[in-house]
């Protein structure tokens, strides 16, 4: 099963962070953890995974880096994807 756990709203800084906008309240986002997505938001196709490098909390959002997108320009590529996980969150 899979749990939607955010949205990535847009780009931050020219070193490919992206903000998201949360949609869970446990703690999903950590250094080195796995987050998913389906290109193009299709989920028909099979999900691609994306390495968190960094995490930062915001007033506008998390600030989060992921390991292979390193420009702006790939991170314009990541807006509007939703991250979900495939964990049950531990209660």
């Amino acid at each position: 099963m899979r749990y939607l756990i955010g949205i990535i709203t847009k780009p931050h800084g020219i070193k490919g962070g992206v903000i998201i906008k949360p949609l869970t309240d446990f703690n999903r986002y950590q250094k080195d953890s796995d987050v998913f997505f389906y290109p193009h938001n299709d989920n028909n196709l099979k999900p691609l995974k994306l390495t968190i490098k960094t995490v930062k909390e915001t007033p506008k959002g998390l600030i989060i880096s992921f390991y292979d997108y390193d420009s702006i320009e790939q991170a314009l590529i990541l807006k509007g994807l939703k991250l979900y996980v495939f964990e049950k969150p531990h209660l």
